[in-house]
């Protein structure tokens, strides 16, 4: 899984959140730096008693009409219905909102925390931006800096004071430090591959790459490796190749028969696809270009899931039942439509979740986190981890023609 969402799990609002309530007392608050916001609910119930009598007002915030504002009353109707029972105090569960700088958004790994998890906790940055963002052109800026997770254009009022401006004001050392972008628990000792090198049994053979569209080995790995260290859509980094190549994650269906339609024919000089059962364990698909239909993909499945509000929303509580919401599988991914179906295993198990997604999104893996989102992409309603992939763009082209 994640390592930073089960960071947040385990640890922060795990074993931290239980030795700071143990430590302190039932009725402490614990605040961390994460760029999201929380509402919760019981600020609406003026008769029931609360621990945050003490707290500073300004570290507590009543997102209860920012969320009304938010709520669509065609795809949200289950929601708005759950937010009303909220209001009457029938539930205690903090909701999980994104944060108002949309760049620097934590809410995706934080999707894995219980509700319960995230009581008496504050997020006093959920409301401020770590720096100004540019007064024009601001979508264009995130487009540049990385198109596959760029966010929804910022609105932010001028006199607000961002976090390195209150910082500066205060004389904190950290003011100007460079951001942190990785593991914590890691550092910078090695790398995530080095570290989880570590852990995992010893590579004995080098990596084949191999081209999704001729069969052909175009490189080895410098070094024994797993594929598994290599990410769907990623680079693949490599060289004497007249254009650049990209992983393609896991193939659902057997090679001779994706292949079997390829119009490239494979000589007798070529490298072609390892033959071997212990060959094709070592295969990591490779496709030409940042845009192949290899990389896309419109459907996946989840068959664990956390739900934040720790209830399951109304429309998924029967078999077949559909949730239209938005979606993320990166942190800062751009949402994306898509509709989430309640299906059951092959073994008649209910509470699997098959993913349909509005438009192909690049680089689905298994592994990876589904986030989902609601209200515009305002709350965060939980997630978990990608089971399988269903056939890519490529594969159904290639599966048509058999």
């Amino acid at each position: 899984g994640n390592p930073d969402i089960n960071c947040n799990v385990h640890v922060k609002f795990g074993a931290l959140r239980e030795n700071v309530l143990q430590r302190y007392g039932p009725e402490t608050w614990l605040a961390t730096g994460h760029y999201a916001r929380l509402w919760h609910p019981q600020l609406n119930d003026k008769s029931r008693p609360t621990t945050t009598e003490s707290l500073p007002p300004v570290t507590l915030q009543n997102y209860s009409s920012l969320i009304e504002q938010n709520l669509s009353l065609e795809d949200d109707d289950w929601l708005w219905r759950f937010h009303s029972r909220c209001q009457s105090g029938d539930t205690l569960t903090p909701w999980l909102l994104g944060a108002a700088d949309l760049t620097k958004d934590q809410s995706y790994f934080l999707a894995g925390c219980k509700g319960s998890q995230l009581r008496q906790v504050l997020f006093p940055l959920g409301d401020l931006y770590k720096k100004s963002p540019p007064r024009t052109s601001t979508q264009q800026n995130l487009d540049q800096a990385d198109q596959d997770t760029a966010a929804a254009p910022i609105e932010r009022e001028d006199a607000a004071k961002t976090v390195r401006e209150i910082a500066a004001e205060l004389n904190l050392p950290t003011a100007n430090k460079r951001e942190s972008m990785g593991i914590c628990f890691i550092g910078k000792r090695k790398s995530w591959k080095q570290f989880v090198q570590d852990y995992v049994p010893r590579a004995e053979r080098k990596v084949d790459f191999v081209d999704i569209d001729s069969g052909k080995v175009l490189a080895q790995s410098d070094e024994p490796s797993h594929p598994a260290f290599y990410t769907a859509g990623q680079g693949a980094r490599l060289s004497g190749t007249p254009e650049k190549y990209f992983v393609v994650g896991p193939v659902s269906s057997p090679p001779s028969v994706l292949l079997a339609s390829s119009s490239t024919r494979i000589t007798s000089n070529d490298s072609v696809m390892p033959q071997s059962k212990e060959e094709r364990n070592n295969v990591v698909w490779i496709c030409a270009g940042t845009q192949h239909p290899a990389l896309f993909a419109k459907h996946f499945t989840v068959h664990s899931f956390n739900w934040i509000l720790e209830t399951v929303p109304e429309p998924l509580l029967k078999l077949g039942g559909v949730l239209r919401c938005q979606c993320r599988i990166r942190h800062l991914q751009r949402l994306a439509n898509c509709e989430v179906v309640r299906t059951e295993n092959s073994e008649g198990r209910d509470g699997h979740y098959t993913i349909h997604l509005e438009e192909p999104m690049r680089g689905i893996m298994p592994g990876q986190m589904l986030v989902l989102y609601a209200a515009n992409g305002l709350v965060c309603l939980g997630g978990g981890p990608i089971t399988s992939r269903g056939p890519s763009l490529w594969e159904q082209n290639k599966m048509h023609k058999v």
